[in-house]
């Protein structure tokens, strides 16, 4: 019988009953809430330190005060006067609004307010993929301790949180299509509060990739039909193979085969090549 091709099974995500009889704060929840709080007073307890900090702020404060864009760099010795372009004024406008506000203690507790919205972020979209809360707990935590340098307050800030949105209406879009018409909205504001709004867009033309892959592999089935070729494959040669108990499945290699038990060896005296050659010369052993 031919092999059939079965096609693969749809992206499951998963969705989560609510208990609605229960407390909302279980255990589970209970690990993922303490690590999220742990990554804001983490943040909480160190001071802005990036080293750009006060220029952004300065540049924002030169906004303000002209009500124009700078186009022209008047902060560096070696480039004044030559032609500029600040992809970072949107985050330095608002950057420079906080710190009128609330100096540099308020400009804390929004880096932290930032990042940890940029992890929930990260974990409501493991959440879709797994059930897990303790597996996405970790996971969370093992991802600040390797990326924490870069959440420090500085326009940077602003492209790991759209990032990480960006990353959660992706998930959602997987059930619920038109949410992916909001992430082109993301895209604008993105551009205008910091340079690295190229990897969302990278983010996004990788994800209609992988999706138009996963549509071809469900209309031609390609990897299982040579699943099943490769199985069929498989079967013709065991078949052509003599199964146990069948006449010459354990039979003696035979005396004259080359290499046998009883059969003449390469290289060894005596063996049929010597005894034609003593023939030929008429001689005897």
């Amino acid at each position: 019988m031919p092999p059939t091709a079965t096609r693969r099974p749809p992206l499951v995500v998963v969705h989560a009953r609510r208990d609605r009889s229960g407390p909302w704060l279980t255990v589970p929840r209970l690990w993922l809430v303490v690590v999220l709080g742990a990554i804001g007073v983490m943040e909480l307890a160190q001071l802005p330190g990036a080293v750009d900090l006060a220029y952004h702020l300065k540049v924002g404060q030169l906004m303000v005060a002209e009500h124009a864009v700078p186009r022209t760099d008047v902060l560096a010795w070696t480039t004044a006067g030559r032609p500029w372009l600040d992809q970072n004024w949107g985050a330095q406008l608002v950057l420079y609004g906080i710190w009128r506000l609330g100096g540099f203690p308020l400009l804390t507790i929004t880096g932290a307010a930032l990042t940890v919205a940029s992890w929930a972020l990260v974990a409501a979209a493991c959440r879709r993929r797994t059930a897990n809360l303790r597996l996405i707990a970790g996971t969370v935590l093992a991802g600040y301790a390797v990326a924490a340098a870069a959440f420090s307050v500085r326009p940077q800030l602003f492209s790991l949180l759209l990032f990480a949105a960006e990353l959660y209406l992706l998930e959602v879009a997987r059930t619920r299509p038109r949410v992916a018409l909001a992430i082109p909205l993301l895209v604008p504001l993105w551009a205008n509060l910091h340079g690295a709004f190229v990897v969302g867009i990278g983010l996004l033309l990788v994800e209609a990739s992988a999706a138009a892959w996963r549509r071809v592999q469900e209309r031609f089935a390609w990897p299982a039909v040579a699943r099943a070729t490769v199985a069929e494959y498989e079967r013709a040669i065991a078949g052509a193979r003599p199964r146990a108990g069948e006449p010459g499945a354990d039979a003696p290699p035979r005396a004259d085969a080359p290499g046998g038990a009883g059969g003449p060896r390469t290289g060894e005296r005596g063996g049929t090549g010597g005894r034609q050659a003593h023939v030929k010369g008429g001689g005897e052993c």
